[in-house]
Parts: structure tokens; C-alpha cells; sequence
């Protein structure tokens, strides 16, 4: 069961003659309202930084496999270009 911060502030607990002091109870209730609803603005806040940065990591992985096509075109080229030069070389 997911708790929200609204559900922490809504909650109502029934009066007991021994019970918890009232005040105190609402107190603790207010600071773990505040918590979740920083940990959820955090977590919101990180899972698009996780967004931005698995795009950054796919454009980077497209730009080196792009590279990796240039310096093979490169290599067989001047392979090529030697072998002209330097037939007898094999």
C-alpha cells in the first residue's frame, strides 16, 4: 500500500483515555508528510536526471559509433593507398 502525504495528513486516530498526546502525534504526522513529500520531489527530480543523462549517454554511443565507422573508412584507405605505393609489401 503506497502512502502519500495526504494520507499522513488526513489520518485520524480514535481518542483512548490512556492514548498518545494528541498534539505530539499530529507533530510527528506533520514531519514525515514533509519527509515523503521531499524524498518525492527528490525522487521526481532524479529520475529526469536519469532521463537527460541515458539521452546524453545514446547520442554519445551514436557520435562513437559514427567515429568508428570514419576510422575504419580511414584505415582501409590508407592500407589501400600503402599497398599502391609499396606493391611488393604484402
Amino acid at each position: 500500500m503506497k502512502i502519500s502525504p495526504l494520507d499522513i495528513e488526513q489520518k485520524c486516530f480514535p481518542k483512548a483515555n490512556n492514548g498518545y498526546d494528541e498534539k505530539e502525534v499530529d507533530l510527528f504526522l506533520v514531519i514525515i508528510r514533509d519527509e515523503i513529500e521531499a524524498n518525492l520531489r527528490d525522487n521526481a527530480a532524479l529520475k529526469d536526471e536519469i532521463a537527460h543523462l541515458n539521452e546524453i549517454n545514446s547520442h554519445l554511443r551514436e557520435a562513437n559509433e559514427a567515429d568508428s565507422v570514419v576510422w575504419k573508412f580511414i584505415s582501409n584507405y590508407a592500407g589501400m593507398k600503402n599497398n599502391k605505393q609499396n606493391p611488393e609489401i604484402k
